[in-house]
């Protein structure tokens, strides 16, 4: 991606690996945060080869966050499934948190080998992020970049992140989209309201399931919530 380099984790079973997936965490996290690292290592365990990476600028991945753009993200998960595909085998599988599941939404359309995306507490507009810093944006619009306190990390975001936000359409992406597609959400989710993952679930035209999650939070901070999600995923990726 831009000639930087990303930092990535590779979990791999002790079997023979059935599936090849790619992780993508939520904005601002990392490839460490609970809910990308659990549902990783619980996948690894069940067969699967996972590979969960850190966005530009994030992490322990080059480059600078403030450079980075919805677009630029949907590269660096093309160029994550280019290393499996490259190394190892294709992968078949996207899961994504938060921002994260609107991004592999967007990236499968572009990765005809994938036949399966699940989304976790995703947002069904890509703009929906903005409310994180809304105290800023009319800063970023008038000067062009402003600084925000996410999660105890300080962040700046362009405007460019802004205008990019504008271009992509996600209802109209899931409405194309020719994939299996399996939406989690926390019923009691307070930074993305349930009613997002249950408007990915009606546009979804193919194969589709929606797991409601009663008593986890927008960042699944439960060990069982994780490993819940990832024994979902195993049984739906082999049952369909």
């Amino acid at each position: 991606m831009q000639g930087f380099q990303l930092d990535a984790r590779l979990e791999m079973p002790d079997t023979p690996v059935e599936n090849w997936a790619v992780i993508a965490h939520c904005f601002g996290g990392s490839k460490d945060v609970l809910a990308t690292s659990r549902v990783s290592k619980r996948l690894a365990e069940k067969g699967f080869g996972v590979l969960r990476f850190d966005f530009m600028g994030l992490g322990d991945s080059e480059g600078h966050f403030a450079n980075s753009t919805f677009s630029s993200n949907i590269e660096d998960i093309l160029s994550a499934c280019q290393y499996l595909d490259i190394n190892f085998q294709p992968p078949t599988l996207l899961f994504g948190h938060s921002l994260g599941g609107a991004l592999v939404l967007e990236a499968a359309a572009r990765l005809p080998k994938i036949q399966a995306v699940a989304t976790l507490n995703a947002p069904s507009d890509p703009g929906h992020v903005t409310h994180l810093f809304a105290d800023q944006v009319d800063t970023i619009q008038d000067q062009g970049a402003a600084f925000f306190d996410l999660a105890g990390k300080t962040l700046q975001i362009k405007k460019s992140f802004l205008t990019d936000l504008t271009t992509h359409n996600l209802l109209h992406t899931v409405r194309k989209l020719e994939k299996k597609i399996l939406v989690f959400h926390s019923r009691h989710d307070g930074i993305v309201p349930i009613s997002h993952g249950e408007s990915l679930f009606r546009e979804a035209q193919g194969a589709k399931a929606f797991w409601t999650l009663d008593n986890s939070d927008h960042m699944l901070n439960r060990q069982e919530d994780a490993y819940f999600i990832a024994d979902i995923l195993h049984f739906w990726v082999k049952a369909t």
